[in-house]
């Protein structure tokens, strides 16, 4: 019978193996993003719109520090937009990698197309709130009269009893004049190469 070497130790199916000899796994690199996968829509989705499912904020909170309590946090809400670390927490996403992900131009683009289309949806509704402001008396003060003013300006979209605005151009010509420091040279000292070239082309003109 042969006997076994000792290095190779006590075997239990499987080989030992130092873990000095494991190899490591090198670091992921974060290169420029050419296209948005689902995960990456998912993040500026959280961050325009909100999380729409409760579970998904358990444990979750975000820093309200106040100066009597600069330790203050409180839970984060259904439907509120997040902010870029928030949004990353939800998905389980490094920060690290988020703030990458967020200087990339085409995750720029894609969430101002996503804050243009929010922003296109409430149009609707702030033009119905601006024409109930209207027909809003109050409480009959100049205030009031002021905000239906302003309201019915912004329906119409000019300016109200006022006549239209020209643009004026105001064009200054000046010369600014500012303290300096004079220094007197003594009069032995030698002309400098740009100096002497200055009174020989004075000498040449005068020929």
């Amino acid at each position: 019978m042969t006997a076994q070497p000792a290095s190779e130790g006590a075997t239990t199916g499987s080989a030992v193996t130092s873990p000095k000899a494991v190899a490591k796994r090198p670091k992921a690199t974060l290169g420029p993003l050419t296209e948005l996968h689902p995960k990456h829509r998912l993040l500026i989705h959280y961050m325009v719109h909100g999380v729409d499912k409760p579970h998904l904020l358990d444990y979750l909170y975000r820093a309200t520090p106040t100066e009597d309590d600069p330790d203050a946090r409180r839970p984060l809400k259904v439907r509120e937009p997040l902010r870029l670390e928030e949004a990353a927490d939800v998905l389980f996403m490094r920060h690290r990698h988020a703030r990458h992900l967020f200087k990339q131009p085409v995750f720029q683009k894609e969430l101002a197309a996503q804050l243009e289309t929010l922003r296109d949806g409430a149009k609707a509704r702030a033009m119905h709130r601006i024409i109930e402001l209207i027909d809003t008396p109050g409480e009959g003060k100049a205030a009031d009269r002021k905000v239906q003013l302003q309201a019915a300006q912004a329906v119409l979209g000019d300016a109200v009893g006022q006549p239209p605005a020209s643009p004026t151009v105001n064009v200054s010509v000046g010369v600014s004049m500012a303290a300096g420091v004079v220094v007197r040279l003594p009069s032995g000292i030698a002309k400098t190469p740009l100096e002497l070239q200055a009174v020989n082309e004075s000498d040449h003109d005068a020929e």
